[in-house]
């Protein structure tokens, strides 16, 4: 075929003419870029400007908000969960007398000190009121010398903060006591380590040290109900009819 037979495009009266109400012709014929360099002039004047006022340190400072980690948020924690009940320690660790295989010195001091524990307690058998008396005495005298009282005043109030952390308060009915130490008499004592038999639980000296620490109440003695009576009383009653009612009659 020949280059003649092509025939070139010819754009037509048709194809240029757009009406005006029509988007095309907004997009075609409008020209925007005077505006948009107007624009950018307007906002780097004020940029600088706003740039000029600020001092530097705000300018150059660290915003901490763009340096925040963000990350998920932990649930709200209640005030009771960091709060000191108590500063006595967790685990509390026997005296070398009470070993398997103690030296003699320090066997005979433990067993000492029990026999002198038992012997205080037997003293102390005495009445609430002889030692209320004794107390009130002794206040007495310290209300006497105000100076000095001021200053043991002052040492009360830190010692029985003291004694609320490093003693055990009342929390249940009962009243606590410490579990007793496994000690081995020198008959006891076996020859080998294989013959030695397990003395105590861990977990009954896990639970008096909490109640030590005042983290578990002590339970005390269950209070005995009073049983209501299923039967009543039956009382005896004599009705009179009102026509036997006459003068002269005596009620029974």
């Amino acid at each position: 075929m020949e280059s003649n037979d092509i025939k070139p495009f010819v754009t037509t009266r048709k194809n240029c003419r757009i009406s005006r109400n029509k988007k095309q012709y907004w997009k075609k014929s409008t020209k925007v870029e005077n505006v948009e360099d107007s624009l950018n002039e307007s906002c780097q004047i004020n940029t600088a400007e706003s740039l000029t006022e600020q001092p530097q340190e705000e300018i150059f400072a660290d915003k901490e908000y763009y340096f925040r980690v963000t990350k998920k948020k932990l649930p709200r924690e209640p005030r009771t969960l960091k709060h000191i009940t108590s500063i006595l320690p967790h685990v509390e660790v026997d005296p070398t007398g009470a070993s398997y295989n103690p030296p003699v010195t320090k066997y005979l001091v433990l067993t000492f000190l029990q026999q002198r524990k038992a012997t205080k307690n037997k003293e102390k058998r005495r009445t609430k009121k002889a030692r209320r008396r004794e107390l009130l005495e002794k206040k007495r005298m310290e209300l006497k010398n105000k100076r000095k009282f001021r200053k043991k005043q002052m040492h009360l109030i830190n010692s029985l903060v003291l004694r609320k952390f490093a003693g055990t308060q009342r929390l249940g009915r009962g009243k606590f006591v410490p579990c007793e130490k496994p000690v081995l008499l020198p008959e006891e004592l076996p020859s080998s380590l294989r013959d030695v038999k397990p003395q105590g639980s861990i977990l009954a000296e896990r639970v008096k040290s909490w109640q030590k620490r005042n983290l578990l109440p002590v339970a005390g003695e269950r209070r005995k109900r009073m049983k209501l009576k299923t039967k009543l009383r039956i009382k005896m009653k004599e009705d009179r009819k009102h026509k036997q009612v006459k003068l002269g009659t005596t009620l029974i």
